[in-house]
């Protein structure tokens, strides 16, 4: 069978809901509630039918629609599991630590700390270990890895040393110095 141009196709489309998560919608809004927190997202145009606890998307299958089923995925993995990121401090002396709930206090080589303030909607741990290592965690993948990518740029590690805050997948090359290139 060959696909023709201009016609409308529609596939059913489906995920399996996660034991012990909420799904309901309005009209323009998704409601999702699971073990690892609550959301409330925009619906857009999405067509949606649940049966036998699998959630159905009946709309066309059209580009905005993958993006819109793929959201909705990642909302109920999030809601379900939640999603974390590692940060790790590299450099003699540099670490974290909770000043007061919600506000990191970093030492990573300037003569003051730094203070980040942690929104409400991520958890943070820190490791007792001197404070080398934080984990955030939270329900949108999108949002924890904002709110890593912002304590990161609080000290991008150094291309020499390798000094400076990274996460903890991430890989350092480091270049040569002048004494290093003979």
């Amino acid at each position: 069978m060959f696909f023709q141009k201009n016609k409308d196709y529609s596939f059913p489309l489906s995920l399996s809901i996660p034991k012990d998560t909420t799904l309901r919608w309005s009209n323009d809004f998704i409601f999702l509630q699971g073990p690892a927190g609550t959301l409330i997202k925009t619906k857009g145009p999405l067509e949606l039918a649940i049966k036998e606890n699998r959630i159905y998307f009946l709309g066309p299958l059209t580009a905005q629609g993958n993006v819109l089923f793929a959201r909705l995925q990642s909302l109920l993995v999030g809601v379900s599991e939640g999603y974390t990121s590692r940060i790790r401090l590299f450099g003699v002396g540099f670490r974290v630590w909770e000043e007061t709930p919600g506000v990191l206090s970093f030492k990573v080589g300037h003569t003051h700390p730094i203070f980040y303030k942690v929104p409400s909607d991520i958890s943070v741990s820190i490791s007792p270990n001197k404070g080398a290592l934080l984990l955030l965690k939270g329900c949108e993948k999108q949002r924890v890895n904002q709110i890593a990518q912002e304590i990161r740029l609080l000290r991008k590690p150094n291309a020499y040393t390798g000094k400076g805050i990274r996460l903890a997948k991430e890989i350092i090359t480091l270049k040569p110095g002048k004494r290093e290139k003979k």
